[in-house]
């Protein structure tokens, strides 16, 4: 995916240097733009208001160092079309504000640091890759609460196809005297083939005992209630399942608070999904239990088209309806049906 025609217009403000010192008096009109950099060190006086685009457009290795000072703020978007291998570390003072949302479009591996050292300090990371293919992405994230009073957000959101692969490692640390924190770090991720996979390992280390924190991570398939509702009014399977990817990927890009980059991630994730293989791979498989001659249970197996709902599934297979009253989805698109003895399980 290119960038540079995109972001090379009258609403940006390209930047070569590999140093920025930006004061509450400097002009910050126009989002920045850094492009392809290998090195970037930004500090961020008091009182002012930095809005940076960095780019990932050719393969590289590179190294980004945000210093927020004393009442700084900061929104920040991080795009990835080429392979790129990133260290990114903020380091927050006092009643600082980060924000960040980052899109990874191609194999990627970025390790985030986001060290509050201030009070009051806030911190918002929300990251979406689109593993697809033979894509490899990696998110790894640690955020240190090192003193009181300061609170952090972080979603990361993935969506694995063919035999892509996709990786999260979160850590949240709470230090001793770092009371009332307020922190909270979710993963949540579809796989769209048999083949692909998403491993997440979202964690906490708390030394404080007044604080809140939550964490949670699930890997799962679209929701095929969803899917069947879309299809009973009319759309095809394809249609449907390709809204479900758009939706769950714009509650990432919905976040950036930079409205131009906002219309351009939007477009860009329909984009990439338009030029990549990203059709699921479903099966649905039906077990219907019997006896065997010493008194246990065998099952028989039998495999659907992935474009049949349930109710098109024999009935010497089902035996009775499938009601919505029955339906069991503990994880979004791992679809069961439980009715009695029968399980029915999109695989």
């Amino acid at each position: 995916m290119e960038w540079t025609d995109i972001f090379s217009g009258p609403a940006f403000e390209p930047v070569k240097s590999r140093e920025l010192h930006l004061g509450k008096d400097c002009d910050l009109s126009r989002p920045l733009v850094v492009r392809d950099t290998d090195k970037l060190t930004v500090e961020v006086a008091g009182g002012a208001a930095l809005r940076l685009v960095v780019l990932h457009t050719k393969p590289c290795q590179a190294e980004i160092r945000i210093k927020l000072l004393e009442g700084a703020d900061a929104e920040l978007v991080q795009l990835f079309s080429a392979e790129a291998f990133v260290d990114f570390q903020v380091e927050q003072a006092a009643g600082s504000k980060f924000r960040m949302t980052a899109c990874q479009f191609t194999s990627a591996n970025v390790r985030y640091r986001f060290d509050l050292n201030g009070r009051e300090a806030s911190n918002e990371l929300d990251v979406l890759f689109l593993a697809l293919e033979q894509d490899h992405c990696v998110v790894d994230l640690r955020t240190n609460h090192l003193v009181p009073d300061c609170t952090s957000r972080s979603l990361i959101k993935g969506v694995a196809s063919g035999t892509g692969r996709g990786e999260f490692c979160g850590l949240v640390y709470v230090a001793p005297d770092a009371q009332h924190t307020d922190a909270q770090q979710q993963c949540r991720n579809i796989l769209l083939s048999r083949t692909s996979r998403i491993d997440a390992r979202p964690q906490l280390e708390i030394y404080a005992d007044d604080v809140r924190c939550s964490h949670g991570a699930t890997v799962g398939q679209m929701e095929d209630e969803a899917i069947l509702y879309m299809r009973q009014r009319g759309l095809k399977e394809e249609q449907a399942r390709r809204l479900q990817i758009e939706g769950f990927a714009a509650d990432v890009v919905g976040r950036c608070r930079i409205e131009a980059v906002k219309e351009i991630l939007t477009d860009a994730v329909v984009r990439h999904l338009d030029t990549s293989s990203f059709r699921p791979v479903l099966r649905m498989e039906v077990y219907p239990p019997s006896k065997n001659r010493t008194g246990g249970r065998t099952e028989r197996t039998k495999t659907v088209p992935n474009d049949q709902s349930f109710k098109n599934v024999p009935n010497d297979y089902l035996g009775m309806s499938c009601g919505e009253e029955n339906r069991k989805s503990p994880v979004a698109g791992a679809a069961g049906l439980l009715e009695g003895n029968l399980v029915v399980r999109a695989r």
